[in-house]
């Protein structure tokens, strides 16, 4: 019994160690660069055009808070060029659950 307990306890450990430890992270007004997640970024598995964003590395799908007015395919468009853009949110789990969303210039 003294095994298994050592080696869950183990188990854990390496578990945690892997997630990186952070269940979610809140963002402040920041500045990332944001494109299309399929186009720009290269998600092969993307099924159409969304809204990503580079955080810390790694590329974050937004969710809420989005551009609705946002011309995907024109030359200055999510799909052809990576913009920079002011969020605030909530990272978790691969998203950005987004309370703003402001594109720069």
């Amino acid at each position: 019994m003294q095994r298994f307990r050592s080696f869950f306890a183990i188990f854990a450990l390496i578990l945690m160690a892997c997630s990186g430890g952070v269940v979610s992270e809140t963002l402040n007004n920041k500045t990332v660069e944001a494109a299309c997640g399929m186009c720009k970024y290269g998600v092969p598995s993307a099924n159409g055009c969304y809204w990503a964003i580079q955080w810390k590395g790694d590329m974050l799908v937004v969710q809420g808070e989005i551009p609705q007015d946002h011309e995907n395919h024109a030359p200055d468009g999510m799909c052809n060029v990576k913009r920079k853009a002011i969020v605030s949110g909530v990272a978790k789990s691969g998203q950005l659950y987004a309370k703003k969303f402001e594109l720069l210039p």
